[in-house]
């Protein structure tokens, strides 16, 4: 289990120690302990234990949170478009396309190649994905200031985690949980330094969604607060850019321009972008790091080598994709994939993941999904009157902007492990705020005078 390595146990109690200052953080400014709760699972990486080996049975907060909104009488699912289309996604599909592809497999083939222990886990992961979104966008109990204290919970958590990360990546504690607990210790495909329980992958994945979130704050926020929030913007993209996620860094600097552009703050923006730039230049010249520098040099050489043959680079890369194509060559498992526990080639496309898993009809209904929470998220923007309801929405439009972007690589919704389920979870919640509050931008008098927030809702 965990407790058997030593990084998982720094990475645990560093988590620990930021969940109580988050906590307290929060009863300071009033935020109930229920959301509370939510809210600082959302962002807690480092897993609690294992139900099975490897990553992909770690059991996190955030499930349990899930699992929380699930029994939570007094917070109905409502049946409309936005839940019914998620449920389609993460529960319906999946289960339709396994059954289907094993069926199929075990009658026509007579081979069945199943891991029945991913089924389960999984299948049991994406309900509790479907609980959370449907719960949330179906109340409209978060009054915009209010919800704002939840975002500055989450950004405290963030700069614990954070910064932790980027020590690890100066080596001064060893939090290195993920490659430990794959017992792998290769260099070159995994990188070094502190992870908190997240893939470089994931960490790349979590900076992008949290540069948002942490810039509408820093734009709420006022004195020694706002200035904490401006050096965690830095802190997020020292530690995306020693992660060596190529995808990360770079949709973590979209995200940003996004965050300047929509959020109109070009004057705060450009002070950060120099003094960040500034300091990462002096985090370079440390002795500590040298090691981790040189490895994330290593992995940008693609970008920075104009002798690199680009058309030979990438179809080297893409051996994996090769073998992909060689698996789904029956007609059935082009419609409707291999399912969950179906043993795929991963390859670094998560729509061609997609569409392994789950064949073109669910790739189809993946690509819908995201078009039409963009869609919606961007009407909801439009209409809205209230400048702190605009600015939550300008977040979720942002995130749902980043989704279809980084569906270029591995490390979203479908993704086959769970090693960076909450950034999945933290998607989900954005994007739910913003369905939930659909009802109010709608309304005549958009200008909030009275709470909508209810204590016997939370």
């Amino acid at each position: 289990m965990f407790w058997h390595y030593t990084e998982w146990t720094n990475a645990f109690l560093i988590q620990l120690v930021a969940i109580l200052v988050a906590f307290l953080f929060g009863k300071k400014n009033k935020v109930e302990s229920k959301d509370l709760f939510l809210a600082i699972s959302l962002v807690s990486p480092v897993a609690l234990f294992l139900v099975s080996a490897g990553v992909a049975g770690a059991i996190f907060l955030s499930d349990i949170a899930a699992i929380y909104l699930l029994f939570r009488r007094n917070n109905p699912i409502k049946i409309n478009r936005i839940n019914v289309f998620a449920f389609v996604l993460f529960i319906l599909w999946p289960i339709i396309s396994t059954m289907l592809s094993n069926a199929y497999s075990t009658i026509v083939l007579g081979d069945n190649n199943f891991d029945v222990k991913i089924f389960p886990i999984q299948t049991f992961r994406y309900f509790l994905y479907f609980i959370l979104f449907a719960k949330i966008s179906s109340n409209t109990f978060y009054e915009p200031s209010y919800l704002m204290k939840i975002f500055k919970v989450q950004s405290i958590m963030l700069l614990f985690i954070f910064t932790a990360i980027l020590l690890g990546f100066f080596n001064i504690m060893k939090i290195d949980a993920w490659n430990e607990l794959i017992k792998d210790k290769q260099l070159g495909l995994l990188g070094v330094g502190g992870s908190m329980f997240l893939y470089r992958g994931g960490v790349g994945t979590l900076s992008a969604i949290s540069i948002p979130l942490i810039y509408l704050c820093f734009i709420q926020g006022s004195g020694i607060y706002k200035y904490l929030m401006a050096i965690l913007i830095i802190i997020v993209f020292s530690t995306v850019l020693f992660s060596g996620s190529r995808q990360g860094i770079t949709f973590t600097f979209l995200a940003f321009v996004f965050s300047i552009i929509l959020f109109k703050q070009f004057k705060n923006a450009i002070q950060i972008t120099i003094i960040g730039t500034f300091i990462i230049f002096l985090l370079m010249q440390n002795d500590a790091i040298r090691e981790t520098s040189d490895w994330v040099f290593s992995r940008y050489d693609i970008l920075l080598d104009t002798n690199i043959d680009l058309t030979n680079e990438i179809g080297s890369r893409n051996f994996s994709m090769y073998d992909a194509n060689k698996q789904n060559t029956e007609l059935i498992y082009k419609l409707s994939g291999k399912g969950l526990g179906g043993k795929i080639y991963p390859t670094e496309s998560d729509y061609y993941n997609t569409y392994s898993y789950f064949g073109i009809i669910g790739l189809l209904i993946y690509a819908f999904f995201i078009l039409y929470t963009s869609y919606k998220i961007y009407l909801n923007w439009k209409a809205a009157n209230d400048e702190l309801v605009k600015h939550i929405l300008v977040l979720a439009l942002i995130i749902s902007i980043i989704i279809p972007l980084f569906g270029i690589q591995q490390w979203y919704i479908m993704t086959y492990g769970s090693n960076n389920t909450i950034n999945i979870y933290l998607i989900l919640f954005i994007l739910s705020l913003a369905f939930s509050s659909s009802n109010n931008t709608n309304k005549e008098n958009r200008n909030y005078i009275e709470p909508v927030h209810n204590k016997s809702n939370t």
